[in-house]
């Protein structure tokens, strides 16, 4: 076999090799979609679910003094009345007779509760038990699944119904500081924020903090000091610090001036990051608030079509 023959087979080989590594590539690249569906799936019915949640818990605040009825079934949950000096008045065979309740008419009560009877339960004047009470005829059990079914919806109906309004919300640090660092351009500066935001672009978030932090420490008033701080608060976002990263956001609005994104202002920026790290903390409803606030006061801004974006796909789950 001569050379150009050896080297045919062999390039022959190796592309069959090559082929066969695309093949297994392009089934493992389809595994992992698939998994990343499946898990994005189940964590948008775990969002969806908290969502629904939190909506029920701000409906039970705003509607104190309301009894809230058990789902197993359809009886009227009332206050448990007192045995002594109970009257009685059964009126399942049109009887006008009136007995005293003792021990004995337990029989008696539980045979007219299976029938669907009604019974009114009367006190004299001077007791403060209630006046009658209602007994609801039992529900067979085919019909449980179909009650419990039919409150879900209505609980889902008055929850989406009474969403709050951005307006009865506050957040002090989204109110601009009455004396905040007033910026201009530093000789030399440029140079320094240059290298740090060099650093976090090579992910490297540890050493980047520290680049930032020097920065601010060494040019606290130039003109990227609010952005110094921004991006303090990404490399905090970015290595799962949401503590630090919230700080850091936070910082942003209450030392700097805020404005749109195209004016140079990081305050936009800032608030959609707070939305981002509620949604990370799982509290949708804080998060959707924050995003509201950005569309609402900067929606000019690159941040305000970002929360649009955040807003939509938080919509598509509801």
């Amino acid at each position: 076999m001569t050379l150009g023959q050896l080297l045919l087979k062999q390039s022959k080989e190796l592309k069959k090799e090559n082929d066969l590594l695309k093949e297994r590539l392009s089934i493992v690249e389809e595994n992992q979609v698939a998994d990343r569906n499946n898990y994005e799936k189940k964590l948008n019915q775990l969002n969806r679910t908290i969502i629904l949640l939190e909506k029920n818990i701000e409906l039970i605040k705003t509607s104190p003094g309301k009894p809230i009825h058990s789902s197993k079934n359809n009886q009227q949950k009332t206050t448990a009345v007192p045995k002594a000096n109970l009257i009685v008045k059964d009126t399942s065979a049109g009887s006008k007779q009136i007995k005293t309740k003792t021990a004995s008419s337990k029989k008696n009560q539980n045979r007219s509760t299976q029938t669907g009877l009604i019974k009114e339960i009367k006190t004299p004047e001077a007791s403060k038990a209630i006046e009658s009470i209602t007994l609801v005829p039992v529900i067979k059990s085919s019909n449980k699944q179909n009650t419990k079914k039919s409150k879900t919806i209505k609980v889902k109906k008055q929850a989406k119904a009474q969403l709050i309004e951005i307006d009865n919300w506050f957040d002090s640090d989204l109110t601009p500081p009455k004396t905040p660092i007033i910026l201009s351009i530093q000789p030399g500066a440029k140079r320094h924020y240059n290298g740090a935001f060099k650093i976090y672009s090579q992910k490297i978030y540890p050493n980047a903090i520290g680049a930032f932090e020097q920065f601010l420490t060494r040019f606290p008033n130039d003109q990227d000091a609010d952005n110094s701080q921004f991006w303090i608060g990404q490399c905090y976002y970015r290595s799962g610090n949401y503590i630090q990263a919230e700080r850091a956001f936070r910082k942003v609005l209450r030392n700097y001036q805020h404005g749109e994104t195209q004016r140079g202002f990081k305050s936009p920026d800032a608030i959609l990051m707070l939305g981002r790290l509620y949604g990370k903390n799982n509290k949708p409803i804080k998060a959707r608030k924050y995003y509201e606030y950005v569309t609402k006061f900067f929606p000019n801004s690159q941040s305000a079509n970002k929360a649009r974006i955040e807003l939509q796909s938080m919509n598509a789950f509801q």
